[in-house]
């Protein structure tokens, strides 16, 4: 069902999985979750994906889409000898991509 509320548009549904990460609609953080899974805090508005960062499994949130700006390369030209949590958009792939244990991922 998709209500509409003021001039934005708040999608309702139950917890849906999708390659086996889960998207979870609640008012608290789930406790149950796995990393990757994304949590949408219906009172606040907000998302959050559940990573592993600054040595600590935490729920990171996802910055609004009207002001993020990510670095952008090919599969060839990703950045040589990134650290770990390097996070940027593969143009050639489509796909936004994370820096970990050494190889990059979809995110």
């Amino acid at each position: 069902m998709l209500e509409l509320v003021g001039q934005k548009h708040k999608l309702k549904m139950p917890t849906r999985e999708i390659a086996g990460i889960r998207f979870i609609q609640s008012t608290t953080a789930p406790t149950d979750a796995s990393l990757g899974d994304e949590w949408y805090n219906t009172e606040s508005g907000k998302t959050f994906k559940l990573m592993f960062f600054n040595n600590a499994t935490q729920w990171v949130e996802f910055p609004s889409f009207s002001g993020i700006a990510l670095t952008s390369w090919t599969t060839n030209t990703r950045p040589t000898n990134p650290s770990n949590n390097v996070i940027g958009y593969n143009t050639e792939l489509l796909r936004v991509e994370i820096f970990t244990g050494g190889s990059w991922s979809a995110i």
